[in-house]
């Protein structure tokens, strides 16, 4: 194959994706991102339009159209989850229901009461929790909504929907999948019929699971007319975003560890076998035979709230490049702050953030350390538990956003003293090209 041929890859982020044309090397050869906006809801509800979504990739395949007779193959990692019902075409009845979400908890200990955390996490390798695993929304859409969920054709996650256009199948991969609370994850199995059955879900209303890395068909006419690319062009599946982004950095191997460092602090630990637990997530890995443990706090939005409202008296460039670096270099305090500004993915509880032990003497520098600490204690933790049961890696890869020299001295220092940081770039983007790669190798 001559080496002028592409890669059309899409990475779908809460916020804005990144796309980019990519050579078989793995090389950008041009790069857009396109920016839209969530919606958070006054009962916890955190929602996106994925019509949103079909639009920014729309305007990202057409910036890249001039490549379209070049174009080998098309994939995509998207965040997730994100439950999306459908009717027959494809449309989405209402809003997905995303990661952020927080309404859900009644639904949470449902699920708990009716199937109990043991069998929960030898099937799912998860615990109900909401926003972090879908079928805490499904059956909230189930209650709450029911001529919508009686409308639904398909319940799938935002690779589902944006599949569906590009090549009219109802797809998920199992990265997906995995946090769907209805799929054997342990297993990297297909979806559990005990579990449909448990909560009357029709199973033929739940996508095919296809692999990472399956040839899906070609893009369709009507989705090369309207994205300006060639008709039949492959469609490889994808996966998450977070298991894309292991697989781009290099965490193949088991006791590897990724950290990814941006609105959210991420951290995912590559296993040979499944090691459910109840303070952390457990997904597919996009390589079969292969598994990843994650967690997620908010990291940069906290850092964002407390420059918003602490320090006003400087601009945001001046907090982050001046500011930030020289608090972080100083000790510890001795405040404490709950990083649960957002809620708590791992909580059937409606936990809050929280400051404690601050005293006449506490500073905002005292409460900025302090905010900087909390937000990593849910990733010191998982390191903890899974040091107890495989050999972990004295080396983390460090990619995002929040990849700074501040933010990674301080975690070298404090956070993750004995690792070292390996800085990776664009690792989702690079994941899921490694992914079309293989087919066009």
């Amino acid at each position: 194959m001559a080496k002028d041929k592409y890669m059309f890859v899409v990475d779908v982020g809460t916020s804005s994706l990144k796309a980019a044309i990519m050579d078989r090397e793995l090389n950008v050869i041009k790069h857009t991102q396109k920016g839209y906006t969530y919606r958070m809801l006054d009962n916890m509800g955190a929602e996106i339009a994925p019509e949103k979504i079909w639009t920014a990739i729309v305007k990202a395949a057409r910036d890249f159209s001039s490549y379209s007779s070049r174009i080998e193959a098309i994939t995509l990692c998207t965040f997730c989850p994100a439950l999306t019902p459908m009717d027959n075409q494809g449309n989405a009845l209402r809003n997905s229901i995303i990661h952020l979400d927080r309404r859900t908890y009644t639904q949470a200990r449902q699920i708990l009461r009716q199937i109990g955390e043991k069998r929960l996490l030898e099937i799912t390798g998860n615990l109900p929790f909401p926003g972090g695993i879908s079928l805490t929304s499904l059956l909230w859409i189930k209650e709450n909504e029911p001529d919508i969920y009686r409308k639904t054709a398909m319940f799938g996650h935002m690779n589902t929907f944006i599949m569906k256009h590009l090549v009219d199948r109802w797809v998920i991969d199992p990265t997906n999948a995995s946090m769907t609370g209805l799929y054997e994850t342990c297993k990297y199995g297909d979806w559990s019929g005990e579990l449909t059955n448990e909560f009357d879900i029709n199973i033929s209303k739940l996508p095919e699971v296809s692999d990472c890395d399956q040839l899906l068909g070609g893009l369709s006419k009507q989705a090369a007319s309207i994205l300006g690319l060639r008709a039949g062009t492959p469609v490889i599946m994808g996966g998450g975003d977070t298991a894309c982004a292991a697989f781009g950095a290099g965490s193949d191997e088991e006791g590897e560890i990724l950290n990814i460092a941006g609105s959210n602090e991420l951290l995912t630990i590559t296993l040979k076998k499944p090691l459910p637990g109840k303070k952390y997530n457990l997904r597919t890995h996009v390589i079969r035979d292969r598994w990843l443990i994650f967690v997620i706090t908010v990291s940069g939005i906290a850092l964002e709230w407390f420059r918003k409202q602490f320090c006003r008296d400087m601009d945001k460039k001046s907090f982050y490049s001046e500011y930030l670096p020289n608090v972080l270099r100083q000790a510890d305090s001795s405040e404490t702050y709950l990083p649960h500004i957002c809620g708590d993915r791992y909580s059937m509880l409606q936990r809050k953030g929280a400051f404690s032990r601050l005293t006449i003497n506490t500073t905002r520098e005292d409460m900025l350390r302090a905010l900087a600490s909390g937000v990593m204690r849910p990733l010191i933790n998982a390191l903890s538990e899974c040091r107890k049961h495989i050999k972990l890696s004295n080396s983390i890869f460090l990619t995002g956003g929040g990849a700074n020299q501040a933010i990674k001295k301080y975690k070298e220092r404090t956070v993750f003293s004995g690792y070292n940081f390996n800085i990776r770039k664009d690792c989702s983007l690079i994941g899921v090209a490694k992914l079309a790669a293989k087919y066009m190798n």
